[in-house]
């Protein structure tokens, strides 16, 4: 999508991806490469995204190296984990940002969301390649990054269809490849996961319990699981992405249906065909994807209200 002009709209934001879907996206990466790609970290979600991309990677063929905090990025190619990190009170993607416009050569950001980050936006020039997973997002940079390219592309977790997911026989006792302090989080949520997963539920709530969701503590079902929020861990080698994507997706496949307000485990439940009623979460990222992709790819995932 060119931007010669920022006069995109909302409502006017093409997002067909029917030519081809990840198509330029994969150009974009080919005439880059090598690149540097500092891949997000955080909850079981995320792992789908980095699990997603790591193979996305390997399927293109395209040669990349892993970004580290002390290493030069001066004239490089940086190449930035797509989610939903480019939301106000989410620093770290913020931090990236500022230290990126200094001397990076160019920037590309994989599919992301964004709600309000103005300054951080108002960064980004002609180095900046933003690919927006919805068309909010995709109105929204246009409108602050005035010098940046933007493009619509499906979140990376989708570019997963088609291909072989990550298949747990049996729940690990450690995440494979994750430091001490994530293992020892780990062994301490590991308990709930075992009970979920001893239960027979006709349906399991999933829902979020952190700052995105919709709902109070007090609204949230007595037995709810936020699988998302049990596993998390770090995603910046394929070995620990994959690990938590193998957790993420196990306990998903081996419900029967899920209620859930989590992006990704809607998504998750489309690519393994589970039945999933979709609600929104706190600002339009989940509706938007829902009806700009999910939609047309997953008809196991219904969307029951919530507006943007």
């Amino acid at each position: 999508m060119e931007t010669a002009s920022n006069t995109i709209t909302v409502e006017n934001v093409p997002f067909d991806l029917g030519q081809g879907d990840y198509a330029e996206l994969i150009a974009v990466l080919r005439s880059a490469q090598p690149f540097v790609y500092f891949p997000s970290s955080g909850n079981g979600g995320d792992a789908l995204i980095a699990h997603a991309t790591f193979a996305f990677f390997h399927r293109h063929q395209l040669s990349y190296e892993l970004y580290t905090a002390d290493a030069p990025v001066s004239d490089r190619v940086v190449v930035i984990g797509g989610g939903g990190g480019f939301v106000d009170g989410y620093r770290k993607m913020s931090e990236l940002v500022q230290r990126l416009a200094v001397d990076a050569a160019s920037v590309i950001i994989l599919p992301s969301s964004c709600l309000g980050y103005e300054k951080e936006l108002g960064l980004m020039d002609e180095r900046f390649h933003f690919f927006a997973r919805e068309s909010v997002t995709a109105a929204h940079v246009l409108r602050h990054a005035r010098g940046a390219k933007v493009s619509s592309c499906h979140d990376m977790a989708i570019s997963l269809m088609g291909h072989a997911l990550p298949e747990m026989d049996n729940l690990p006792l450690f995440l494979s490849g994750q430091p001490l302090h994530y293992q020892i989080k780990w062994l301490l949520k590991r308990p709930k996961i075992v009970h979920l997963l001893r239960r027979e539920l006709d349906e399991t709530s999933m829902l979020r319990v952190d700052v995105e969701s919709r709902l109070d503590a007090c609204e949230l079902p007595r037995d709810n699981f936020d699988i998302s929020h049990l596993v998390k861990g770090r995603m910046d080698q394929e070995v620990r992405a994959a690990a938590i994507a193998k957790v993420f997706c196990g306990v998903i496949a081996r419900q029967k249906k899920i209620v859930t307000d989590r992006l990704h485990v809607s998504i998750a439940c489309g690519l393994l065909g589970i039945p999933c009623e979709m609600r929104a979460n706190s600002y339009h990222k989940n509706r938007a994807i829902y009806e700009e992709s999910i939609k047309k790819f997953f008809p196991c995932v219904a969307f029951s209200g919530g507006t943007f």
